[in-house]
């Protein structure tokens, strides 16, 4: 999914800094605009955005590392897998919005009226209930809330945030019991909708959670 938007962006002739705990994460395609920054902890965040000289501003900020755990009842779940979840989808996506805005406030107001655009990427299990998923489906509800809750109080300083829902790879079967459309999302369906989100069209479009699921949420 990361790689999908990352690769949209960049042929939209976005310069591009993919980051990952990952060091073989990144791929070969688009060199020449893009750089991968391996990003071991949450505490090197903060440096993720500011040491990179090569760029004087950052215009978009998307959010999409996350951690998903098989299926099971929330019986059989564990703190572990709870501290893992809320630490990587929630902590993780509040600790870069926090960075990403320091930066963005110090920014001139562009044209089109805004200092920087933030899209995270949260989850069907965020705004509806799937069984067996119950610490995923917390952790990424906090995503969706968080989205809306900064959208509105930092709307003054010109920053703009939406979030897109996606669908896991993991849960195939059943999101295959549940989804109307023929087919199941690929990664260039939510690439699409982040790309869309970046522009100016978008700009109106403010701390909403947008179901790319092909009618799942409905």
């Amino acid at each position: 999914m990361g790689r999908g938007i990352a690769l949209a962006l960049a042929r939209e002739g976005v310069h591009v800094v993919c980051s990952d705990i990952k060091r073989n994460a990144h791929s070969t395609a688009s060199r020449k605009t893009s750089i991968f920054q391996h990003t071991p902890s949450l505490q090197t965040m903060g440096e993720l955005l500011h040491i990179n000289s090569k760029f004087s501003k950052i215009d978009i900020i998307i959010n999409n590392a996350g951690v998903w755990w098989p299926l099971r009842d929330f019986v059989e779940e564990t703190d572990e897998q709870w501290d893992i979840m809320m630490a990587v989808n929630g902590k993780g996506c509040a600790t870069a919005m926090r960075e990403a805005i320091k930066q963005m406030i110090k920014q001139p107001i562009a044209e089109s009226g805004a200092r920087g655009r933030i899209v995270n990427i949260s989850s069907a299990a965020g705004i509806t209930a799937i069984r067996r998923e119950a610490t995923y489906a917390a952790s990424k509800a906090a995503v969706t809330t968080l989205t809306k809750t900064v959208a509105l109080g930092h709307a003054k300083d010109r920053t703009a945030q939406a979030s897109t829902n996606f669908r896991d790879p993991a849960i195939i079967a059943e999101m295959r019991k549940g989804a109307p459309w023929p087919r199941l999302g690929e990664p260039i369906d939510v690439a699409n909708m982040v790309v869309f989100l970046c522009t100016d069209e978008a700009l109106w479009i403010r701390g909403q959670n947008i179901a790319v699921d092909g009618g799942f949420t409905v």
